[in-house]
């Protein structure tokens, strides 16, 4: 991964992780959580995990949690300020496989407890759920309201959404037309987890997020998850989702991998 793929995903992130910080600390509404350091997902997504990948006292932690259970991902030994709620179900192809899927509530990582000494362990914290993007797509832009430089007007908003579409659209025919899904119905099954795409900016970008780095993975882009999520305003959110479109774009116009 070169110089300017790397800035996509990890130079915003310590920034972000300070504001979310600084957030939560004025916030009075913060609630208890178990914190699942392993990925980080968007609404929709499943992490299906077999049995000899996660211990069974993972799944017994994961099935008797009496608080809400919050993937997160992490850059070194921290972790990213926002994640997401997930529930435990059988995965439908039977066997022992069981998923976290992701709903729609995100939540702004608030405190965060000692490394209990496995990942399969998690550990305390507490969160602040954001509103549901169905109700204020603007939740997850605090920004929005005091941001004085911005590259992307108000009035340039529904351009800019649109401009995302188009090269969603280009993006999705070229991995089709290469023979780049990695077994036979990949993106359709992305997109029955996921639902069709959002009309509005900020749900649109989290999903393009989403359908670009999959689970399981396509491995034809760089990993954006992590910024389009903890992105403080909608400008920086597109500016994430757009970069990572055209970056994955370049990599799929050449013959060979992607990475």
């Amino acid at each position: 991964m070169g110089l300017s793929t790397r800035a996509i995903v990890f130079f915003p992130l310590l920034v972000w992780y300070l504001q979310g910080v600084a957030f939560c600390l004025t916030s009075s509404s913060d609630v208890p959580a178990r914190l699942l350091v392993l990925d980080t997902l968007v609404p929709g997504q499943r992490l299906r995990l077999e049995g000899d990948t996660a211990p069974p006292s993972f799944r017994q932690l994961c099935g008797t949690s009496q608080d809400p259970l919050i993937v997160v991902g992490r850059q070194g030994i921290s972790l990213h300020s926002r994640g997401i709620e997930v529930f435990v179900e059988q995965d439908s192809s039977g066997g022992d496989i069981f998923q976290l899927s992701a709903t729609g509530r995100i939540a702004d990582v608030c405190r965060v407890g000692e490394d209990e000494g496995s990942r399969w362990a998690g550990r305390q914290g507490t969160v602040k759920f954001l509103a549901p993007l169905d109700d204020d797509d603007l939740a997850l832009s605090p920004n929005d309201f005091f941001q004085k430089e911005k590259r992307i007007r108000p009035n340039q908003m529904a351009s800019a959404s649109e401009s995302l579409r188009e090269l969603f659209l280009e993006w999705e025919q070229l991995v089709r037309n290469s023979g780049r899904e990695r077994f036979p119905g990949h993106l359709d099954g992305v997109r029955r987890d996921l639902g069709e795409m959002p009309e509005s900016p900020n749900a649109r970008a989290l999903w393009i997020a989403g359908f670009i780095n999959p689970l399981p993975a396509l491995g034809v882009a760089a990993e954006i998850r992590p910024s389009v999520l903890t992105a403080r305003s909608t400008e920086r959110r597109f500016i994430m989702a757009d970069q990572g479109l055209r970056d994955s774009i370049a990599r799929l116009k050449n013959p060979g991998p992607c990475f």
